[in-house]
């Protein structure tokens, strides 16, 4: 198997393959000695490492998921909302006119 992402995280890179590939149940082992080097960061860093094979597939994913949360963002306004939203504008507008109205107003003297 000659992938170009085998480098960054095997395990991902044989699944994201499509070989196929047999799980064998095993118990995890325990430590031979010592405590973990790694810390939160680089816990993170092997995380991101092992998502970026897949990154075709979580970038669309991240785009589904702001295009519905964008959907929901805008039907709960209207949902909660639904009584000021028709005065909405002309407020907007009328307090608008107002302000550029009042700068008018002001004499410039040099």
């Amino acid at each position: 198997m000659a992938r170009p992402t085998l480098w960054n995280n095997y395990s991902a890179s044989i699944t994201h393959g499509r070989l196929p590939y047999e799980l064998l149940p095993l118990d995890r082992g325990k430590r031979y000695f010592g405590t973990s080097k790694m810390n939160v960061v680089s816990l993170i860093v092997h995380g991101l490492s092992a998502i970026s094979i897949y990154l075709e597939v979580v970038t669309v994913r991240l785009l589904l998921m702001a295009f519905c949360g964008i959907c929901l963002s805008i039907f709960a306004i209207i949902l909660f909302f639904h009584e000021i939203l028709p005065r909405l504008p002309y407020q907007v507008g009328h307090r608008a006119f107002r302000w550029l109205f009042s700068i008018s107003q002001f004499n410039f003297r040099w």
